[in-house]
């Protein structure tokens, strides 16, 4: 009979994969620059829609059972009403009063910042009522990024595919949110004359969501420049340059670049009643700067047609000059 051999397969022991920690603490660290002990709410900032905004005030509020932009918010950040969907139903206060309810909108909210940031998709109800703050980040939006918040510690915490990431509260913002509710708010005239966009207590204006770099797209004319992102990665931002630089004739860089807009492409008129007599204001006197000024934009619109000279006219007002955001 013949004999057998019998090998026995040593199998080598499997390697333990290394489990990511997922685990999110807060220790004394997260406690640097903040003033304890204290009570005040977590306020937060982030980047809310397609274009991103940078919506300051939010308030984290573990008591909301909905996430909320205000209607003002939702006007500063350029969005039109015909977005907005139906509510299913009123929004009540913690008062108990139900609070009017323009609609709702899903809109993408980013926390953190690269690489450690979150992106998702939030619906929004937005409401017309007065408050110190921009929006209210309530349970929804926090489980849908895995929130966790500490009101001591005055930040937020959350899982992201690079690690956990943190954003930081704001105190002074805080002080600033409570002055503005606590302030009375008395039924006033406002002078146009006094009305003043850039005022700190209307909600921040768009910004972009990253630095941008400013890119020239002709060596004759070096002034003729555009602004892309610096995020992008080098090989889309030359085909980026190349394409614009290749189609830079659609760009009008002064009016003489567009002449000859006919009326029924767009016109201009003045909403004023028929029947009432038309008023000659008195003359205004410029500065000598401010007078230079004017003759050369005006110089500009005659040369490109966009106006002509008039004659005896029967209504007139003085130029009213208006400084652009580059400061010209």
């Amino acid at each position: 009979m013949p004999s057998q051999v019998l090998i026995a397969a040593t199998k080598e022991p499997t390697l333990k994969k290394s489990r990511a920690d997922h685990s999110i603490a807060f220790d004394d660290s997260d406690l640097e620059g903040i003033n304890t002990p204290h009570q005040d709410p977590l306020v937060i900032s982030a980047w809310i829609g397609d274009p991103c905004y940078k919506v300051k005030r939010i308030l984290i509020d573990n008591g909301s059972s909905v996430d909320v932009l205000f209607y003002s918010t939702f006007l500063n950040m350029g969005l039109a009403r015909e977005k907005l969907q139906p509510a299913a139903g009123p929004l009540y206060g913690f008062d108990n009063r139900p609070v009017q309810v323009e609609g709702i909108i899903n809109l993408p909210v980013v926390l953190g910042e690269f690489p450690r940031q979150a992106t998702h998709s939030i619906q929004f109800i937005v409401v017309k009522s007065e408050s110190s703050y921009n929006a209210i980040f309530g349970r929804p939006l926090q489980s849908i990024f895995g929130i966790v918040a500490s009101i001591p510690h005055f930040r937020l915490k959350f899982l992201t595919p690079s690690g956990t990431d943190v954003v930081r509260g704001d105190q002074q913002e805080v002080q600033s949110c409570y002055l503005r509710q606590a302030q009375p708010r008395p039924s006033i005239t406002l002078s146009i004359k006094d009305f003043d966009l850039r005022n700190e207590d209307i909600p921040q204006k768009a910004s972009p969501v990253e630095d941008l770099v400013c890119i020239s797209l002709s060596d004759e004319h070096p002034s003729r420049t555009i602004q892309i992102g610096s995020l992008l990665l080098e090989e889309e931002k030359i085909k980026y340059v190349e394409f614009l630089r290749r189609n830079q004739d659609i760009f009008a860089w002064s009016p003489t670049d567009m002449p000859g807009i006919s009326p029924e492409v767009i016109v201009h008129s003045l909403n004023a009643n028929p029947t009432y007599k038309p008023i000659i204001q008195k003359k205004q006197s410029f500065a000598p700067e401010r007078q230079e000024a004017i003759e050369k934009e005006v110089d500009k619109l005659l040369e490109a047609g966009f106006i002509r000279e008039v004659h005896y006219p029967t209504w007139l007002t003085n130029v009213v000059m208006v400084k652009k955001t580059n400061g010209a």
